[in-house]
């Protein structure tokens, strides 16, 4: 409820279905969401694909193989701060910028502004190119 009053939109993903209209509505309620805020999304079909090209952006690009959907080369989904992905394993040891990105979203919501400390990644880099050399 406070991540809703506090989101400029509010997103209630159904089924297009009556059914589904009823739920969004009981949400909506519940959450006490102005109608200003709230936008029903309703899918025939609920994949990585239809999301993506709806409402989602592709998490990253996928440099060797063939990505999700074997179409884009593209990787997991990103929506805000929400991150979708069906990766196998330690996603943030092995992709520190996505780790750094959701710290610094977490310090900007919280205290407006952020700039990071420059730390020396020297162990992490190494740590990381490990991780990634080995085979998946």
């Amino acid at each position: 409820k406070k991540a809703a009053k506090k989101s400029g939109k509010v997103y209630l993903a159904t089924d297009p279905d009556r059914e589904g209209e009823a739920i969004s509505w009981h949400l909506k309620e519940l959450l006490d969401i102005p109608d200003d805020k709230t936008y029903r999304v309703t899918f025939n079909e609920i994949t990585k694909k239809v999301v993506n090209e709806s409402i989602a952006k592709p998490l990253a690009t996928v440099t060797k193989g063939e990505g999700n959907n074997k179409e884009d080369s593209g990787e997991g989904a990103r929506v805000h701060n929400v991150i979708g992905t069906y990766l196998h394993g330690s996603l943030l040891p092995k992709n520190p910028a996505i780790s750094d990105f959701l710290i610094k979203q977490a310090a900007i919501k919280k205290y407006g502004e952020f700039t990071p400390v420059v730390i020396d990644d020297t162990l992490v880099e190494k740590a990381r190119a490990s991780a990634s050399a080995r085979p998946r």
